[in-house]
């Protein structure tokens, strides 16, 4: 090993890399459409963006208070009391700089090094490198493609040893599109409290539920005590490049939490907040654009991609994403994805990179417009 290679830290040997554009395929032919990456092609909104302009003029330029921007944090506390029928004191609130910065923190907050984090699968595929990184281990369950991706005690159970600490999981789900309702919810729950385990909730497509109403796990009785709720603004209001997020949880875990943000980041961007703040006070109008978006290309997808001969889809039930298996075609996830692009000119992505539970599968992120959708699975 030479040069400054010789100096960089043996484990990232041991974390795989997450979903990343892939520019060079991109390039490779002049009409390909890029069906990979969960960024949606909408601009937020102007008034959002007016909002945060006028803010910014007016001050809102500096460091902000480390757990949040108050206004904003009511917000939040407002927007679950109409949601979710759930009262949240602003103390069990904290603003972060991602969703993603808000699982690392959890992560390391409530894991030890050897500790072990369950992760169902197929599962967003950062969540490995995140438990990596915080020294923990990653535990994974598969789930099949065959039975829906339905959880069961049986294979929860089967994943659980002296050193399992936490559990992770997605709803509504990246990159299956489905979606948990409260008797699985409930599963998870019960599972974990007889376990003493935490479960940490990546909740960030909540408006983007076909078969509603969304439910945190959060919001169940006796959860406040083990469960985590991880929220965003980037998916719901289209604004992924503002790096907005949030956890509700316990103020004790929150304690810890901003100790860590004080160390990596301090406060999350004052500016991107208070266009988190606008899209909130805005929010029944926006998700009454977003959500039926949305809905129709999924939807108008998963009946196209069923006319192939070679795709099985269950119906969507939530997100933006499309993941049929194609276990039909004989080929594995990276073979199909691979003459997809040779053949289709279309970039998508091998459920491969989604965990064991993820073979078998290619996901299409509904993230361009109707248009190009219907172009694409035409060229199937």
């Amino acid at each position: 090993m030479t040069g400054f290679s010789r100096h960089i830290s043996g484990k990232f040997n041991k974390i795989p890399q997450g979903l990343i554009l892939d520019t060079g395929a991109l390039a490779s032919y002049d009409d390909v459409i890029d069906l990979s990456i969960g960024d949606p092609d909408l601009t937020t909104d102007a008034a959002v963006i007016d909002a945060a302009m006028r803010d910014a003029k007016a001050g809102y330029t500096r460091y902000g208070d480390p757990a949040g921007d108050p206004q904003l944090i009511r917000a939040v506390c407002r927007d679950w009391r109409l949601r979710q029928g759930m009262e949240l004191d602003p103390s069990m609130v904290q603003i972060t700089c991602s969703a993603g910065l808000a699982m690392m923190m959890s992560l390391i907050a409530v894991t030890d090094p050897g500790d072990e984090v369950i992760v169902l699968s197929p599962h967003y595929p950062e969540y490995s490198g995140q438990i990596a990184m915080a020294g923990a281990v990653e535990r994974e369950v598969a789930l099949s493609s065959e039975e829906g991706f339905a959880i069961t005690a049986e294979k929860l159970e089967a994943a659980v040893t002296s050193r399992t600490k936490a559990l992770i999981f997605n709803n509504p789900v990246n990159p299956t599109g489905g979606h948990y309702r409260e008797d699985t919810l409930k599963l998870l729950l019960d599972f974990a409290k007889s376990h003493d385990l935490v479960i940490l909730a990546d909740e960030i497509y909540t408006d983007l539920v076909y078969d509603g109403p969304f439910r945190s796990i959060l919001a169940l009785p006796g959860a406040m005590d083990c469960a985590v709720s991880i929220g965003s603004f980037s998916k719901n209001f289209m604004m992924t490049g503002w790096r907005v997020g949030f956890i509700a949880a316990d103020p004790a875990l929150l304690d810890v939490i901003l100790r860590i943000s004080d160390w990596m980041t301090y406060c999350a961007p004052s500016v991107s907040q208070r266009a988190a703040l606008a899209a909130l006070n805005d929010a029944e109008r926006l998700r009454g654009l977003y959500v039926p978006v949305f809905r129709e290309r999924v939807m108008a997808g998963a009946e196209k991609l069923a006319q192939c001969p070679t795709i099985d889809i269950a119906r969507p039930q939530g997100t933006f994403y499309l993941f049929p298996s194609i276990k039909r075609s004989g080929m594995t996830s990276q073979e199909y994805c691979a003459w997809l692009l040779k053949e289709k000119h279309i970039l998508a992505t091998p459920g491969s990179l989604f965990g064991k539970g993820g073979e078998g599968c290619v996901r299409f992120a509904c993230t361009v417009p109707a248009e190009k959708l219907t172009e694409a699975f035409g060229r199937l």
